[in-house]
């Protein structure tokens, strides 16, 4: 791709490259003319919040156009480390397999390790062979980057984490190749994990044979990745039948798990399924610090945080939702759970110590 390195972008190769993926006319015209209209300084390490309020679009839209537009070379994006002692953002890497999590700050030489949800900050930056920026642009010391991100630290502009573009279903899906360097990971503080299992999968397969069933599990799969996408939250991988995701935020992992249930039962009915060959999930969540680690080739989770919420999973029985206090208490939660009655006891889930008290929801069609 060839383009004019100056304000005047080729909006029509642009546009062709973009068409591919949906993206409506409109939000296109908008990108473009970001590309075409910002001052330099606006296209250089910018912080994704500051382009969804420039453009007027909504937060998770901004960020799926992204992940669109640097798979096609539109822009780079840097994972820049602030200091928790000064704020300086002095360290940064171009991507996760230059990463390390041990730190010593450039501006206060305060040594650290840098979590995923706190430390890690993602920024992008025009692709130089859309428009060339200035090399004075090049020094992060720059003053209108320092400015954006005093504005950050003064909270009118919050940054986007590296946690929060990990929950991005567009980013994992464009980017699987995105892994840490070998032995390295990164503790994120907290992060919600949802299990779903189909129930019966195993005699469904027996009953209309693998490749009748196995469009059914397929049509699952579908949902559950639109139930996630549309709550904030990414699908980390599948495991046989059963699907692992991951949210920021405790509500959104439970308003996850509840629109699952519903989808499903809408699925069900639509399909017009007979009471045996009904799908029904079981979904277990859970919240708490965690590690992000290769495995098997992509980013994952590990720790007894993922541990617990796929015990908790196990407790579930078809049609129900399990979740821990972390989840209950979690801010957001109540007003979710306010029209729904709840049982609860205390279990002792294999592999961990001490009861846990789980607590059981079986919604209702909303």
């Amino acid at each position: 791709m060839t383009f004019i390195k100056s304000k005047k972008i080729n909006r029509q190769e642009i546009t062709q490259r973009l068409s591919q993926y949906a993206i409506p006319e409109l939000v296109q015209d908008k990108l473009l003319d970001f590309l075409e209209q910002s001052q330099n300084a606006e296209l250089y390490r910018f912080n994704p919040r500051l382009m969804a309020d420039h453009l007027g679009l909504d937060e998770r839209l901004m960020f799926n156009l992204l992940a669109v537009s640097m798979r096609e070379g539109l822009f780079t994006m840097n994972w820049e480390v602030q200091c928790p002692t000064c704020g300086f953002q002095g360290s940064y890497f171009n991507s996760l397999g230059h990463s390390r999590r041990r730190i010593i700050c450039k501006g206060c030489e305060h040594s650290f390790e840098a979590h995923f949800d706190a430390h890690v900050q993602i920024t992008f930056t025009v692709h130089p062979n859309i428009r060339a920026l200035p090399k004075n642009l090049t020094n992060p010391a720059d003053a209108i980057a320092a400015f954006v991100r005093k504005k950050e630290q003064d909270g009118e502009v919050k940054p986007v984490t590296a946690h929060e573009l990990l929950t991005v279903q567009a980013f994992r899906d464009f980017f699987k190749s995105e892994s840490l360097p070998e032995g390295e990971s990164f503790e994120v503080r907290r992060v919600a994990i949802l299990f779903t299992d189909l129930a019966g999968s195993t005699a469904l397969y027996t009953r209309k044979g693998d490749p009748n069933a196995y469009d059914l599990v397929r049509e699952h799969f579908a949902i559950l990745r639109q139930v996630v996408d549309s709550s904030k939250g990414a699908i980390v991988k599948t495991i046989g039948d059963a699907v692992m995701a991951a949210f920021t935020s405790e509500a959104q992992a439970l308003q996850a798990a509840i629109q699952a249930q519903y989808e499903i039962e809408q699925f069900n009915q639509s399909r017009k399924l007979p009471e045996y060959d009904r799908l029904s999930l079981k979904i277990g969540l859970h919240a708490g610090p965690s590690l992000y680690v290769n495995l098997n080739e992509r980013l994952d989770y590990f720790g007894s945080t993922v541990n617990t919420a796929a015990r908790t999973e196990g407790q579930a029985r078809p049609g129900e939702i399990v979740f821990t206090d972390a989840i209950l208490n979690a801010p957001g939660v109540g007003d979710l759970l306010a029209k729904y009655s709840l049982e609860n006891s205390e279990v002792q889930l294999k592999g961990l110590e001490g009861k846990t008290r789980l607590w059981r929801l079986c919604p209702k069609p909303i």
